[in-house]
């Protein structure tokens, strides 16, 4: 029975791990402080950041040939194939990493208040900032909702007219605001 380098189950649980980190940590955390429409436009304008980081592995693989002396046109054409790969797999995880970084150093605070306008036919209240109704979609008000709970404040759909809900974004390092605190 042929026995088995650690080298060749390596890249399997690397996989792996990234797969379930994503799965298990960031997905879910990027999920409770960032709005659905936030998260659709940080990754359409994302590539950047995965393009930085294909490019950077596939000069180390560069580097890694030229060092063994392997430099020659098939490597640097499966090298080359394996950073585009790279780049299109791995860029849900490196949005999602990036916005979970982002919450990580804190820029500043905008705070924001709204004034509560409620309709006997709608279920859900309209916000209003004293000049026009903001819409908010249900993915927004369930997080707002969410993070009204964690701070045991009242429900939103328990808000009467007229009343008035303060909501707290902070500024992350990539300027990209999350729901951070509710008053």
């Amino acid at each position: 029975m042929k026995k088995i380098n650690y080298l060749q189950i390596l890249p399997y649980l690397i996989t792996t791990l990234v797969v379930l980190l994503n799965v298990l940590v960031l997905r879910p955390y990027v999920n409770l402080y960032y709005y659905d429409r936030q998260v659709i436009e940080f990754k359409k304008s994302s590539w950047f950041f995965t393009i930085v980081l294909a490019l950077l592995l596939l000069i180390t693989l560069i580097i890694y040939a030229y060092k063994k002396r392997k430099l020659k046109k098939p490597f640097l054409l499966n090298s080359l194939f394996v950073a585009v790969l790279f780049a299109f797999f791995i860029k849900i995880w490196i949005d999602n990493a990036l916005l979970y970084i982002n919450t990580k150093f804190d820029n500043g605070t905008i705070a924001k208040s709204y004034t509560i306008r409620k309709f006997v036919d709608l279920d859900s209240p309209l916000f209003y900032d004293n000049k026009k109704e903001i819409p908010f979609s249900k993915n927004q008000l369930e997080k707002i909702e969410a993070a009204r709970k964690m701070k045991n404040l009242k429900s939103i759909y328990l808000l009467k007219n007229n009343d008035t809900i303060n909501i707290n974004y902070k500024i992350g390092f990539l300027k990209i605001n999350y729901l951070e605190i509710i008053d």
